[in-house]
């Protein structure tokens, strides 16, 4: 099960890059996770931004009812704000993220 686990951030990679290569110029993506890791949450944004830097740019995830992002290689705390990172009130356990891509 573990290697099965560990390819998860592959997917949500394919995912992601697939849905990029479908918008169109003005077009707005919100990524948005039920998964915890920061393998498949910040650190595939940044990835994000490092592969399609000339095509897409964050933007703030409104209505903001989440916390900021965690802080990994290639995000800027500014990039991080611009992130909701969900946390479960009843467990304190982390829920997901969600951002929001605006297509250049």
């Amino acid at each position: 099960k573990l290697p099965e686990i560990r390819s998860y951030p592959s997917y949500q990679w394919c995912f992601i890059a697939d849905a990029i290569k479908m918008l169109k110029p003005g077009g707005t993506l919100v990524y948005s996770t039920c998964t915890f890791p920061k393998q498949e949450n910040e650190m595939i944004v940044a990835r994000i931004l490092e592969v399609f830097a000339d095509l897409v740019y964050l933007v703030p995830a409104t209505p903001v009812l989440g916390l900021p992002g965690i802080k990994v290689d290639g995000l800027t705390h500014e990039q991080c704000s611009m992130m909701q990172r969900f946390v479960s009130q009843e467990s304190s356990m982390e829920l997901g993220i969600q951002i929001q891509l605006v297509f250049s």
